[in-house]
């Protein structure tokens, strides 16, 4: 949502500011057209691709969208409050239950600081969908509203050469055209009275319906439902409503001729309505506010032409525009596989070994990147460095070597951006910020090395070795737990490549 609202909120102010820098130097049904990108971008949630030149790869609204990702599964621990002793006296009951009460409420408000940003993000998310439920249900119920009210208080007139049907109400202050699938024009009684009115108030409202826009105004309505919260929308919501107005006027001039521009114009004037159009009505609209009107008239005297330099710009930097708001972030390498295993030692082992070591530690980081981006609390991670500190030989006897069998202790870390977040299993330890190999889960390679190369024959953990290899009888054969389970490996090995 966060890449949504920042990207479709630069396209509304790239929009504003070339509607402001060539107002009268374009022609009015292009700069309505320009609002048609912003709807595409209010409506459409995702990002097509993905580029080095979105919006999103500045860091900061990264930041804000790695936040969203992770309130997105935000949930607050609730393992319950302990029951008290139930041997205790029913005094002791209640003081012992009101302890545990209290030690839960700390645990959930340690809870909540610890997650932050993330904490506020999530409940923010909640806020944001609950209020585009009332704002959608104010919106379906006033339009609905409206219908009922007009089709209740309407009566027919005839007129000729009109493709929609023509109605008389008292519900209406100013002509105005509504409906979704049968649309039709609607005009208070002293507009019907007057035939002159009541010819221009007709051909105004069949331009907004060969616009389309009736349909317009539904989804204007959508996008003020779902992004109730954005005041740019409201303000992009108010000034398309007026594009839409001035694009009108321009169509109906055409269709009336020249000639009637003036009387057009005056018209306009005579019918200024105190009253801004309601945003979520889907209705349409003749006239409006004094300021929208004085717009409009002050439009129809200056009669705008597009010059080909104002397209050349406007294609331009809508181009530029799409691009840097219709695309997310560019994706790293890093966010998809994390970083790259490095190596922080300065001895020399065999490349086979160190590639066998590298390969095990890729397993694990991914694996680590997955927990950290579905983790059972609710709180996100991510991986940001990784390294082996140690590829250690283990001595484990001359018969060993005679069979060139190798053992190396791997012990290596990773590092964490939130490690707060993470949950620690028997297998890692949390050491300022990185998660280090446990003892009892340090993982052995053992190798066997022939003419053909080097071969990993098995990968026991330090926990596997003393359980399984040090019995009595293998510490008597072998000596040491460890030279039991290489060699003991080694001989599972020869019978599977047997």
């Amino acid at each position: 949502m966060t890449e949504w609202i920042v990207s479709s909120s630069v396209l509304i102010l790239v929009v504003i500011l070339l509607r402001k820098i060539l107002k009268g130097e374009i022609s009015l049904r292009l700069q309505y057209a320009l609002w048609a990108l912003v709807l595409v971008r209010l409506l459409v949630p995702v990002n097509l691709v993905s580029s080095g030149m979105s919006v999103m790869n500045l860091e900061f609204f990264r930041s804000a969208v790695q936040i969203e990702a992770e309130a997105q599964d935000f949930a607050l621990p609730d393992p319950g409050i302990s029951e008290p002793n139930p041997d205790l006296p029913l005094e002791e009951q209640e003081t012992q239950y009101e302890a545990n009460r209290a030690e839960w409420e700390r645990e959930r408000d340690e809870y909540k600081r610890a997650a932050g940003p993330v904490y506020i993000a999530n409940q923010l998310l909640k806020l944001v969908w609950s209020g585009a439920a009332v704002v959608g249900t104010v919106f379906l119920a006033s339009n609905l509203r409206f219908a009922i009210r007009l089709r209740r208080n309407r009566k027919r007139l005839k007129a000729e050469n009109i493709i929609l049907p023509v109605y008389m109400t008292d519900e209406v202050e100013t002509p105005c055209l509504f409906g979704l699938f049968r649309p039709a024009i609607y005009v208070p009684p002293e507009v019907a009275e007057n035939a002159a009115v009541l010819r221009y108030a007709i051909a105004h409202e069949t331009t907004h319906f060969h616009h389309y826009d009736h349909l317009w105004a539904i989804l204007r309505g959508v996008c003020l439902t779902v992004h109730w919260y954005n005041p740019l929308v409201w303000r992009a919501a108010f000034l398309s409503q007026q594009d839409a107005e001035l694009a009108c006027d321009e169509g109906t001039i055409h269709t009336l001729g020249e000639n009637e521009r003036t009387e057009y114009g005056r018209t306009l004037i005579a019918m200024t309505c105190e009253k801004r159009p309601a945003l979520l009505h889907t209705s349409t609209t003749m006239t409006g506010s004094g300021r929208s009107l004085k717009e409009r008239v002050t439009m129809l005297v200056k009669k705008p032409k597009t010059a080909r330099y104002a397209v050349i710009a406007v294609v331009l930097v809508t181009l530029v525009a799409v691009v840097c708001t219709f695309t997310g972030a560019k994706r790293e390498e890093m966010e998809q596989t994390g970083p790259e295993i490095r190596v922080d030692f300065e001895y020399t082992v065999p490349d086979a070994v160190l590639d066998y070591a590298m390969e095990y530690v890729q397993r694990e980081k991914e694996m680590y990147i997955e927990s950290g981006r579905n983790p059972s609390n609710g709180l996100c991670y991510q991986v940001t460095d990784g390294k082996i500190t140690k590829l250690t030989p283990i001595n484990i006897g001359e018969k060993a070597l005679e069979e060139n069998i190798y053992m190396y202790l791997l012990e290596y870390q990773f590092q964490v951006d939130h490690p707060e977040y993470v949950i620690q299993t028997g297998g890692f330890d949390m050491k300022d910020g990185w998660l280090v190999v446990s003892r009892h889960s340090q993982p052995y390679l053992i190798f066997h090395c022939d003419e053909s190369g080097w071969r990993l024959i098995g990968c026991p953990s330090t926990y596997a070795i003393e359980d399984s290899y040090a019995t009595p009888e293998m510490l008597g054969k072998y000596g040491n737990a460890y030279t039991a389970a290489a060699m003991e490996m080694y001989e599972d090995f020869l019978e599977s490549t047997a």
